[in-house]
């Protein structure tokens, strides 16, 4: 996959650079969006990308560049893309690396989760967010 300059962070117009990222799973697979749900609620990307029925918290709405609200941007980004923004954060916005702090699988459940968020309902969102919350106090406890 190509990706322009503008979209790594790149500081000369006009490059373009090859990411070969893979998967061997599907994205739609239930337990990697649950997954992809809590890394989403637990890192805060809520926070500045709003999610189905909730806006951005206030000190995200002064951002600038303005985070995406990824209801209505997630559909114009290929699963690569999103996968290498989330690895490797954009530079000179408030978009960070998960890459040095997560894991390949996390990653593409992060990528699974926010694939869905165009179509999801608030109601959906909720559940999954919770669900995966319940999952995780349950592993902790073991």
């Amino acid at each position: 996959m190509l990706l322009p300059a503008s979209r790594t962070g790149a500081s000369s117009a006009g490059r373009w650079r090859r990411h070969n990222v893979s998967l061997d799973r599907s994205l739609d697979d239930p337990e990697m969006i649950r997954t992809g749900g809590l890394h989403f609620k637990e890192e805060g990307c809520v926070s500045c990308h709003g999610g189905p029925g909730i806006s951005q918290a206030e000190f995200a709405k002064n951002m600038q560049p303005a985070p995406p609200d990824l209801t209505k941007t997630a559909a114009t980004l290929d699963d690569a893309e999103l996968y290498w923004i989330m690895k490797n954060g954009i530079k000179m916005t408030g978009m960070p690396a998960f890459g040095p702090t997560h894991n390949q699988e996390e990653l593409w459940a992060m990528v699974a989760f926010t694939r869905r968020l165009p179509e999801m309902s608030q109601s959906e969102y909720k559940k999954i967010t919770e669900a995966s919350e319940a999952v995780r106090a349950s592993s902790r406890s073991r």
